[in-house]
């Protein structure tokens, strides 16, 4: 987790700027050039934008988060870069920080959903079944990574990748 930013306007047409990863995949998937796995796999090694209520020095346990409302289900709203994020969210959220999205989608309360870049073409949603889903299947893919590890460092091995690969991740 990073420092907090203060979130300020946000544009709400296409960025001056080249589109992230995360962008490009979410785009790819919706023109039917990839699936949603390809999206998932960039999103679970991407660094992602969470606004907040409080600035969130150290302890996530301060992060505030801008939840939407979708019929009923708590959706947590986090964004591919800073200047997604619209002005309505940063009148509730006057700060921003940037965490890794597999940290993020573990701390996720179990009734909540997921949000990426809500107002923006370029994004997604994930219900509270699929975020704990995707929760449970990182902790699993980092308990055998840190286990690689462990046993190549016993066998002076490489070390596992840092990355996490959900293609091969069951039920996406």
């Amino acid at each position: 987790m990073t420092s907090a930013e203060d979130t300020g306007p946000a544009q709400q047409t296409a960025p001056d700027r080249d589109a992230t990863p995360l962008e490009q995949a979410i785009a790819s998937g919706q023109a039917g050039d990839s699936d949603m796995n390809d999206v998932l796999a960039q999103f679970v090694n991407a660094i992602i934008i969470v606004p907040t209520a409080t600035e969130v020095v150290t302890d996530m346990n301060e992060l505030q988060p801008v939840l939407f409302d979708r019929e009923g289900t708590p959706m947590l709203a986090t964004f591919t870069h800073i200047d997604r994020i619209p002005e309505q969210v940063g009148e509730f959220a006057k700060y921003a920080v940037e965490i890794p999205a597999a940290e993020l989608v573990q701390a996720i309360p179990e009734d909540t959903g997921l949000v990426v870049n809500p107002g923006h073409s370029e994004g997604f949603e994930m219900l509270p079944q699929g975020v704990q889903q995707l929760s449970a299947d990182v902790r699993r893919m980092i308990e055998q990574m840190e286990q690689a590890q462990a046993e190549g460092q016993s066998q002076q091995a490489p070390a596992a990748p840092g990355k996490i690969d959900p293609s091969s991740i069951p039920n996406f």
